[in-house]
């Protein structure tokens, strides 16, 4: 993006703040405008004030003076209570954009038919960094407007001043290397603030692993609890003594800048009063000229205050701009396939992560033929959920393409068609209608089909249970029932089930916790279901699991292993083969036999 694009989209962002907000709270957002408008004015016009005043009252000029004082008690008044008010307002308005951007975020994010740009790493920094400081992108308008106001007040100001001595605006030119100087200061902390997002995100993230009690019932199980905030707090102090290094650089510039700001105010001091020697100033001119001077000070640091918010809080809209921008580029849902006449087809079908330096999938092919039930094993690691993830559209292949009775999958087609549990299931902190119907949102409050999932995905009988049944709150966060995790598990599979007419059907192993003969029966349940759903849709499933004995029961199985397909056929033509998939078969079954034994 050139500069000049950038900043006009900052021009453009402010106007959409400043109407957003006018829309939402066209009171609250004008009363903020007169309120700014009174401040950046009140200095110039108390220096003002004072001038007439003292010439009012050496010139026994009453109605002058009667004026001047009200006129400046006035602006005084203003300057000092709506200021504080101007600020409560101001925080409300930001609060409201703060929320109109963060939902913007979700929209953005969740709108596009893909996911790959949420394995982006520069994606989720900026992501982060917006969400971490949302807050100044929303004040980001606010200060802009600020500084054009201050700034328009400043020129007032070197007006009057002029309008005293031609040489008294020349002190503006010592402000010169005090902007300069802090806004170098400024852009330096940005820079080092977002180098260090990286860092922040993985000190985050570890913080995370010592407040949730799943987590911190494994840590504290493998008396890790002092390695983990070890790490943590080593992530946190290289973070801020990158920061502290900086800070001292910026305030080193900063008082630099002050410095010299600090000699021109000492110079036009001196000439005010070498003026008044001269008998060249009347008292009202030196008091408006004071009084200028000081407030002068005032502005100017306004000024760097606003400028300083401009560039901080530019630096993350800029971050948001990028996120616009790049999640527009992304391929938008279109036409959801409603029946399969022949199937699914993988045809020399690649995969790489963003940024990454291999193909993760390598010359995938692959028919799944309309109606039938496909089974993907192999060992951890090996591809499989990523094979899914490809099958259902939420990845678009690096290489090859995906077809769908022959003809290429359009993005979203097949995800909008889709109805999938995956091994890393949500535990939403909602109702508990609500944490299944979200799996099909047009019938999220129709308590029927909600029940209907249930039962299928062997939810109902713990949620009946509950103290106002499918009405009770789930999860700690609002202090709600805490299901166990086979219950969370149960949840998660009835949430599968809630689309009533997918054309893909999607098992991930979301029960791995489970032993295997509950895994078997519950995939066994599964597929009688995606059979009936076939009829109608011509759908597929696809059943992933590490346990081979699970998927006995499927048209076909593929083994993944490296990221390629090392084996596809029935169950009984792999076993006849005497390669890969017989030997891992007979090692789990052994291995399960050797535990039955032992218990």
């Amino acid at each position: 993006m050139k500069t000049t694009s950038r900043a006009w989209s900052k021009v453009r962002f402010t106007a959409y703040v400043v109407v957003m907000c006018l829309r939402r709270r066209r009171a609250t957002t004008l009363t903020v405008l007169a309120l700014i408008l009174a401040r950046v004015t009140a200095p110039s016009v108390l220096a003002w004030t004072q001038g007439q005043l003292v010439d009012g009252l050496q010139n026994t000029l009453l109605l002058r003076v009667f004026l001047a004082g009200t006129i400046g008690a006035a602006f005084l008044v203003v300057a000092q209570i709506g200021g504080l008010y101007e600020y409560s307002l101001t925080r409300e308005l930001s609060e409201l954009t703060e929320l109109e951007l963060t939902t913007d975020l979700l929209h953005w994010s969740t709108e596009a038919a893909t996911v790959e740009h949420l394995e982006e790493p520069e994606y989720l920094d900026r992501q982060s960094r917006v969400l971490r400081d949302a807050g100044a992108v929303a004040y980001a308008a606010w200060a802009a407007i600020s500084a054009i106001g201050t700034v328009v007040a400043l020129m007032v100001t070197l007006a009057l001043l002029f309008r005293v001595d031609i040489l008294l605006p020349l002190v503006v030119v010592f402000t010169v290397p005090a902007v300069l100087l802090a806004g170098r200061a400024g852009i330096l902390h940005l820079n080092i603030v977002d180098s260090t997002e990286h860092l922040l995100r993985w000190e985050e993230d570890l913080h995370q692993l010592a407040t949730k009690p799943e987590s911190l019932a494994e840590i504290k199980g493998s008396d890790q609890g002092n390695a983990v905030d070890r790490a943590a707090s080593q992530i946190w102090i290289e973070a801020a003594r990158k920061e502290l290094r900086v800070r001292a650089v910026t305030v080193a510039l900063t008082a630099s800048g002050w410095a010299f700001y600090t000699l021109g105010i000492g110079l036009s001091t001196w000439w005010v009063i070498e003026l008044a020697h001269r008998q060249a100033l009347s008292i009202g001119d030196i008091a408006v000229t004071m009084a200028l001077t000081v407030g002068l000070l005032g502005q100017v640091s306004a000024v760097l205050r606003a400028r300083n918010s401009v560039i901080e809080s530019g630096r993350v809209t800029e971050h948001y701009l990028w996120l616009k921008e790049r999640t527009e580029e992304l391929p938008r849902a279109r036409n959801p396939i409603g029946q399969l006449r022949h199937g699914i087809s993988l045809d020399h079908v690649s995969f790489r992560y963003p940024g990454g330096r291999k193909d993760v999938l390598t010359d995938i092919n692959l028919h799944i033929p309309a109606g039938s039930v496909l089974g993907i094993v192999g060992v951890n690691g090996a591809g499989k959920s990523t094979l899914v993830m490809l099958l259902t559209g939420l990845y678009t292949p690096t290489g090859g393409q995906l077809l769908a009775d022959g003809a290429p999958v359009e993005p979203g087609q097949l995800s909008q068609s889709t109805s999938a549990t995956f091994q890393d299931y949500l535990r939403p902190q909602t109702l508990a209608h609500e944490a299944i119907g979200i799996g099909h949102l047009p019938e999220i409050d129709n308590i029927p089909a909600v029940a209907r999932a249930a039962e299928e995905g062997s939810a109902d009988s713990f949620i009946e249970r509950l103290p106002k049944q499918w009405t009770t709150q789930l999860g700690s966060t609002f202090d709600g029932h805490r299901p166990s995790q086979g219950q969370w598990q149960r949840v998660a599979l009835s949430r599968g089930m809630m689309r009533p007419d997918p054309v893909i059907l999607v098992l991930d192993e979301p029960t791995a916790t489970l032993d295997p003969q509950a895994e078997h029966d519950l995939f066994r349940r599964f597929a009688e279901r995606a059979r009936s759903i076939a009829a109608r849709t011509g759908a597929v499933t696809i059943l992933v699991s590490h346990r081979f004995s699970t998927v006995t029961m499927t048209d076909q199985i593929v083994v993944i292993d490296d990221g390629r397909i090392a084996e596809a056929g029935t169950h009984d033509e792999l076993m006849a083969r005497q390669t890969q998939y017989r030997s891992l078969f007979m090692q789990q079954a052994r291995g399960y036999e050797s535990d039955g034994a032992t218990a």
